[in-house]
């Protein structure tokens, strides 16, 4: 069974959400930058480790970001 994509991304940025690494305000470039700072370095969650490997690095980090900036605009407006 395949996981759904977007329940994912949205536990990832709620995951970000709640440790207060999301970007206040800003441009949809700012919030992507200072998210992929958080996340080069860090575990993958399970469900994405066949896309981006054990551990974010910088590249994966970036498209990641974006993802989670798209979909945080997609649901939340912003």
């Amino acid at each position: 069974e395949v996981p759904d994509v977007e329940m994912l991304e949205l536990e990832e940025f709620q995951f970000l959400k709640s440790h207060n690494k999301m970007a206040k305000g800003g441009t949809f470039d700012d919030k992507v930058k200072a998210i992929s700072k958080k996340l080069v370095g860090k575990p993958v969650p399970a469900p994405y480790r066949k896309e981006y490997g054990s551990r974010y690095d910088k590249e994966d980090a970036q498209e990641a970001a974006r993802r989670i900036v798209g979909n945080m605009r997609k649901l939340y407006g912003e």
